[in-house]
């Protein structure tokens, strides 16, 4: 597993912090994501919806 398919794995898991209100776990999955592939912009734009 790699690239795009684990940092969709990553941003479902910020999702689901951010829909539980765990911000700092959000942030955590949603930068995860980012590290893994950075070519999408929707992970950096949820992203920006935590802070």
């Amino acid at each position: 597993m790699g690239g795009l398919e684990e940092a969709t794995k990553l941003k479902d898991q910020g999702n689901n912090a951010f829909r539980n209100q765990e911000w700092d776990k959000a942030l955590e999955f949603y930068t995860k994501a980012i590290e893994a592939y950075n070519a999408e912009p929707s992970f950096y734009t949820n992203r920006a919806q935590v802070c």
